[in-house]
């Protein structure tokens, strides 16, 4: 791999048939350099999914474009669920994905009306979490139940461009809708 790492870009596992092996999706490589720029992972994901995309749009945010190495570069270590959710409070995988994804969304929606490229002060990261999660832990999961619109309202509006500095409030909406069956 070093002998064909170039500058500004990163390296992710190439599909096969057109899927990324599922074990081996957040299998990244990239330069030191970046992960300083970026402030590497957010540490702030838990339990599953959605800590590797966040890593990789912030990498495209930081201008670096996304290359592929050899799928059979990478023989991943399988591991199920137990090993994903073992030392976190939440056991409930998809649940856990549901506010990591909204998580994500919440925090590039900020940072693009920001034009923040890096990463968001940790102070907004864990206000948007704190937020997402309990309306995600409000809904349950259960399906019977319509998911809420999650209003995140930041009152401290220190992110906004100007001219919207004097501003007291700021709100992002994310809505989920159930997918038609086909």
């Amino acid at each position: 791999m070093r002998g064909n790492v170039r500058e500004r870009r990163f390296y992710r596992q190439a599909p096969v048939d057109g899927k990324r092996d599922p074990e081996a999706y957040g299998t990244v490589v990239y330069p030191r350099r970046a992960f300083n720029a970026i402030e590497g992972y957010d540490e702030l994901f838990t339990g599953w999914g959605g800590e590797d995309d966040d890593l990789y749009e912030r990498l495209l945010l930081a201008g670096l474009s996304m290359q592929h190495y050899p799928a059979e570069m990478v023989d991943p270590i399988s591991h199920g669920d137990g090993e994903r959710l073992a030392f976190h409070a939440l056991k409930h995988k998809d649940l856990q994905h549901i506010i990591n994804m909204f998580y994500r969304t919440a925090k590039l929606q900020v940072m693009a009306f920001r034009g923040i490229r890096t990463e968001l002060p940790l102070p907004a990261r864990r206000e948007l979490q704190r937020m997402v999660g309990l309306a995600v832990m409000q809904w349950s999961g259960d399906a019977g139940k319509p998911f809420p619109s999650i209003r995140l309202s930041l009152k401290d509006a220190w992110w906004l461009p100007p001219p919207y500095r004097l501003s007291t409030r700021a709100e992002l909406t994310l809505t989920m809708d159930l997918a038609q069956e086909s």
